[in-house]
């Protein structure tokens, strides 16, 4: 049973007998005014760069920029030879967390010398997968 304002309105569900709000149904107001949840993390950018410089016969350290976008990233190069059917992949490596491109390598052995290879750069986070362009790079001759 509700009491009656002695001062003669009935002040209505929710509000004290000064007109005040009642503290319960404020906190019930106050939880469907928090903020937006932030978005869902993104798929990670990532930039497969030119492979063509540095190495040797056998040996080269392909590299790459990845931008992780805030969650935390792995990510791998992945190569084979253009006139082959076998692909290799390295082993995942981290990138972190950061919200910025940063550079990451990976050198790779055991490749055949005067060959023709391609390569490309993936990653991976809670957003989603990416993967970089195919690259061409050439083994020079021993």
């Amino acid at each position: 049973m509700r009491l009656k304002n002695p001062f003669g309105r009935d002040p209505g569900p929710g509000r004290n007998r000064d007109g005040s709000a009642d503290a319960r149904s404020a906190g019930a107001r106050a939880a469907t005014d928090r903020p937006e949840p932030p978005p869902p993390p993104r798929a990670p950018e990532v930039i497969t760069t030119d492979p063509s410089g540095g190495g040797s016969c056998r040996e080269k350290t392909l590299h790459g920029l990845v931008d992780p976008r805030g969650a935390e990233t792995s990510y791998r190069f992945i190569w084979r030879r253009i006139d082959g059917d076998t692909t290799h992949y390295a082993p995942w490596r981290s990138a972190g967390a950061g919200t910025s491109r940063s550079q990451v390598q990976e050198h790779i052995d055991a490749l055949v010398p005067s060959r023709d290879y391609q390569t490309k750069l993936v990653a991976e986070n809670t957003g989603g997968r990416s993967e970089g362009d195919w690259r061409r790079f050439s083994t020079p001759a021993c």
